[in-house]
């Protein structure tokens, strides 16, 4: 692999500082361990994809996507063999850097998706590379460093706001199919996203997957039917969309305790 890597001149006195800027055209073989890192690395990816681990946390980077590893943790990542990583990095040290990136809500954030800031990170190594003195690199890149992460926080705070307004429609959709009765792949088509998304934006919303929002509706509505009708459980098992009604009494002990018979009659006595 190759790499083309700066050094600017630095100084412990200042609260900003890049220990490294470079670019990356990785292989099979690119991999970096650190444990209790002693600096944030901050990397956006140009092409390619690979894994990457902080913490106890993984996920995998890909073109578009930046990640932000912060200082103390543990960093662990590599670049895919068939599809490797270009990227272009900074890996900063100082007080200033984890100040910045906590004033900007960051600090819990290590994963941006598909937020282009390829011209920025460039701009950042092209000045780190150009600077004379350590204060000359620390003001100039601090800067763009500055700019970098605003544009992060702004990106996600709409992101956010988009996503919540999705997993509300989600939400919508499902509370208006007749019994709950609205698969996943229903979902999809009529929103026009992967699975995986819609997945991951109800989640982040309501700490539940669609599936499990929708089994809790159904659990509630027999409940109610077992309750105020004269339904049979294979009525309502019919009616909740259950293969069959032995299933849908599975379901309910292991969701209650009881049986639908039991529960009824509970109800009733």
């Amino acid at each position: 692999m190759r790499e083309e890597i700066t050094t600017p001149p630095r100084s412990a006195r200042l609260p900003f500082q890049i220990r490294m800027s470079g670019i990356s055209y990785c292989d099979g073989t690119y991999v970096i361990r650190r444990t209790a890192s002693p600096i944030t690395c901050m990397e956006y990816v140009i092409e390619g994809k690979g894994s990457v681990t902080e913490n106890d946390e993984t996920f995998t980077a890909q073109a578009g996507d930046i990640y932000l590893l912060h200082e103390g943790k543990d960093h662990y990542y590599f670049s895919d063999a068939q599809e490797p990583w270009t990227k272009i990095w900074m890996n900063l040290t100082g007080t200033a850097v984890e100040h910045l990136i906590y004033a900007y809500g960051l600090d819990r954030i290590n994963h941006v998706r598909g937020l282009n800031l390829n011209e920025e990170f460039h701009r950042f190594y092209d000045t780190a590379r150009t600077c004379v003195t350590a204060e000359e690199a620390a003001d100039r890149c601090a800067l763009i460093f500055h700019e970098i992460l605003q544009k992060i926080a702004d990106y996600l705070r709409t992101q956010t706001a988009e996503e919540s307004s999705t997993a509300r429609t989600i939400k919508g959709l499902i509370d208006a199919a007749p019994a709950y009765n609205i698969t996943l792949e229903e979902l999809s088509g009529q929103l026009y996203f992967s699975k995986t998304h819609l997945i991951r934006v109800f989640r982040a919303e309501y700490k539940v997957t669609p599936y499990e929002y929708i089994l809790s509706r159904k659990l509630r509505l027999a409940k109610d039917l077992l309750t105020n009708t004269s339904l049979s459980v294979g009525e309502i098992s019919a009616y909740l969309n259950f293969c069959d009604a032995h299933y849908f009494s599975n379901f309910f002990r292991e969701r209650t305790g009881t049986t639908p018979r039991e529960y009824r009659k509970g109800k009733k006595s």
